[in-house]
């Protein structure tokens, strides 16, 4: 890591970045650094350099994945504005739920999972798919969870719009 990052039109020293990230809420969720790992095979197969691998499998709570190191801050700030509850939501095949519950639980706060989609899409998470490891994972850390089914949308495409200018997003 240089001493620098340049953007914008100036640069700005290593130190006033660390200091601007510290100012922010964080709670210890993470256990970094995560290792490097040489894969001297997979290099060989290529012929080429040395190659490492970033082992964010194992940066913590069970389930590893890079996300720890956003919930630190997210789920820090939500500690530190006194929060009560944690809301985590997602498709029956994402991970990010499942990390959600686990970094509530490992701080001590209740954690409600809503698994959705639109009817017959791909990621509909219908009553037969909630059965998988995101369902063990939930119950088994005792998370709340409910099935949220989205209206079916009457043309193809994104199951998503951006609100209207001015509208408030609840």
């Amino acid at each position: 890591m240089g001493a620098a990052s340049t953007r914008g039109h100036g640069t700005v020293p290593r130190t006033a970045l660390v200091e601007a990230v510290a100012r922010f809420p964080r709670v210890p969720l993470a256990m970094l650094p995560t290792p490097l790992v040489e894969a001297p095979r997979l290099s060989a197969a290529l012929r080429g350099p040395t190659i490492w691998l970033k082992r964010e499998d194992l940066a913590g709570l069970g389930l590893g994945g890079s996300k720890y190191r956003i919930l630190e801050f997210t789920l820090g700030d939500a500690v530190a504005g006194g929060a009560d509850v944690v809301i985590a939501s997602g498709m029956a095949q994402s991970n990010h739920p499942q990390q959600v519950v686990s970094a509530a639980c490992h701080l001590g706060i209740p954690a409600i999972v809503l698994l959705g989609g639109v009817e017959g899409r791909v990621g509909w998470t219908g009553p037969a798919r909630w059965r998988g490891p995101q369902a063990a994972v939930a119950l088994s850390r005792q998370a709340r969870w409910r099935l949220v089914r989205a209206p079916r949308p009457s043309l193809p495409g994104p199951t998503w719009s951006r609100p209207r200018s001015g509208a408030s997003v609840p």
